[in-house]
């Protein structure tokens, strides 16, 4: 629903009207984030990792409003893991990109594409 706040529509808003009403019958249902950071297996933790960039933004400091409220808990680690298999398909040389986002350890977004059509020239 995020995907349509700026200009919202009747529809929008019936679904959102669903959603807190199914929120409300049911109070106990929600959606656990496990706050620890992922594990990864030893073999990939060798991989040589350059940081091009982390240096340019390091005297950067993030200004936080006062009347924000106080954390409920302690910051969680966003993870992205991505892969890309560059001609997976023998037939027609099509590759296929995956990507999943956690936060902690729980996934909250995984996406495999595949292009529909290839160029060659």
């Amino acid at each position: 629903m995020s995907r349509f706040s700026i200009a919202p529509r009747r529809h929008h808003l019936e679904l959102a009207r669903e959603l807190m009403g199914y929120l409300h019958k049911c109070p106990k249902k929600g959606y656990y984030i496990n706050p620890t950071d992922p594990s990864t297996p030893q073999e990939y933790t060798t991989v040589a990792i350059r940081e091009d960039f982390g240096y340019q933004c390091s005297y950067f400091k993030e200004d936080i409003d006062p009347r924000f409220p106080v954390p409920l808990s302690e910051e969680m680690a966003i993870t992205m893991f991505v892969d890309a298999d560059h001609g997976h398909d023998k037939v027609t040389g099509r590759s296929i990109t995956g990507f999943i986002c956690m936060v902690g350890s729980t996934p909250v977004c995984d996406v495999a594409v595949c292009p529909l059509s290839v160029v060659v020239e």
